[in-house]
């Protein structure tokens, strides 16, 4: 038996070490192999020319490829180049995967060949669009929720070039945006000015009427009238300046009326397509 203050030798120690590492790492090699025979999903997973990919997860195969997502992102491995059991596990077959990869280059170039059909049939109808171009004149961008702006407008004319009142915007310049914005946001803005300073001005008016004009007696109570002064003429004097930008808000707004044809007029035709039941139209850089 040995004492109770027995320390066990360095060389037991580094053994027992040793034997405990050697156990984690048997350990975490059995739930890896575990996981892997479980599951899609591979600490690391070995193909063909020496190539790893760490924590992949074999996420979609076909009879030619699989799909892995692994730290380094998403590829395409050939099946012949996965590891033996995973070959065994999907079924390769040499002769199906070259079929299938001979059918999938086949798919490929049909929707090749469809895109470009389909882009050279809207450059057909484009070029046709184009000569209906309508002079609209832009009243209000509602919103923006459909991936152009909403546009209430007016305008159209010629053979099938009618505008209906609201549609959908494309290319619409940002110098016509930023005016139909600053003009209708001073329509509504000068009424709802001119109703707080109406309100100020009762106020002020009440204030000045119960400020005392002159006051006696103790310290006190003479701070107090002048206080009291002090913010009726400030108030008053508050209600001069609103006055003035108003007065200044309201004369913007009439220039801007007197330019709105010219700043909010656009050239634009309707492109054949539509979304959520609204025309979409192109507008034409002069």
């Amino acid at each position: 038996m040995f004492p109770r203050a027995f320390t066990a030798p360095p060389l037991i120690k580094y053994c027992a070490s040793k034997v405990k590492t050697k156990l984690t790492w048997l350990f975490w090699l059995a739930v890896a192999v575990q996981l892997s025979a479980q599951t899609n999903f591979f600490p690391l997973l070995n193909c063909a020319s020496n190539v790893v990919y760490t924590n992949a997860t074999i996420l979609r195969v076909t009879p030619a490829e699989a799909v892995v997502n692994f730290d380094g992102g998403i590829v395409k491995v050939q099946l012949q180049n996965l590891p033996e059991f995973l070959r065994q596990r999907y079924h390769y077959d040499p002769t199906n995967a070259a079929q299938y990869a001979l059918a999938e280059k086949a798919r490929n170039q049909a929707r090749k060949l469809a895109q470009v059909r389909e882009a050279a049939e809207q450059t057909q109808l484009d070029a046709a669009n184009r000569g209906n171009l309508c002079t609209i004149q832009v009243k209000q961008i509602l919103d923006n929720q459909f991936g152009y702006p909403k546009c209430v407008v007016s305008g159209g004319g010629g053979a099938d070039a009618s505008v209906p009142s609201e549609v959908l915007l494309m290319n619409l310049p940002d110098s016509v945006k930023n005016f139909v914005n600053l003009y209708n946001q001073l329509r509504n803005d000068i009424p709802t000015f001119g109703e707080k300073i109406h309100n100020d001005d009762i106020a002020a008016k009440s204030a000045n009427a119960n400020a005392l004009v002159g006051a006696g007696g103790d310290l006190a109570r003479v701070n107090a009238a002048m206080a009291q002064r002090f913010q009726a003429n400030q108030m008053a004097v508050n209600v001069e300046d609103e006055t003035y930008r108003l007065e200044q808000m309201k004369a913007d707004l009439e220039t801007m009326t007197e330019n709105l044809a010219d700043k909010t007029q656009v050239k634009a035709y309707f492109t054949g397509k539509s979304y959520a039941n609204f025309q979409i139209w192109e507008c034409v850089q002069n």
